[in-house]
């Protein structure tokens, strides 16, 4: 015998034991399929597939609420902006306050003329009374 018949021969020998273990194998699912385990197996997969999902929509719904409440934050250069125009404000408001405040020294300088006034007529008033 030659080598090529002995390697042959090997050969058909290792294809035919591992078309026997693939018919036990074939064999045993068979016999497990019918004792209802691939189903049990089944099941528990459907199960563990189901949580998997229903965890999967809770996070997207999670990462969905985030995302929304990030896109109302203002970015660095929103508020820098927002800085510069509270700066423009206080600023106007500074001004206005400096008005109001010579107003009121003129208002409050009217007030004392005012007063004066009334006060001086008041006491001319009563001094005529007081000659007739």
């Amino acid at each position: 015998m030659d080598i090529g018949t002995i390697l042959s021969v090997v050969g058909v020998a290792i294809s035919g034991a591992a078309l026997m273990v693939s018919f036990l194998a074939l064999m045993r699912l068979l016999k497990l399929d019918r004792s209802g385990k691939f189903k049990e197996l089944g099941e528990a997969i459907d199960q563990v597939h189901e949580s998997r999902l229903a965890s999967e929509r809770k996070m997207s719904d999670r990462i969905s609420k985030i995302e929304g409440a990030l896109a109302h934050i203002p970015t660095a250069d929103q508020m820098a902006a927002l800085r510069h125009e509270l700066t423009k404000a206080e600023a106007a408001i500074a001004g206005v306050n400096a008005r109001i405040e010579s107003f009121d020294d003129i208002l409050r300088s009217h007030e004392n003329r005012l007063s004066q006034i009334f006060e001086d007529a008041l006491v001319k008033g009563r001094s005529e009374r007081g000659k007739s």
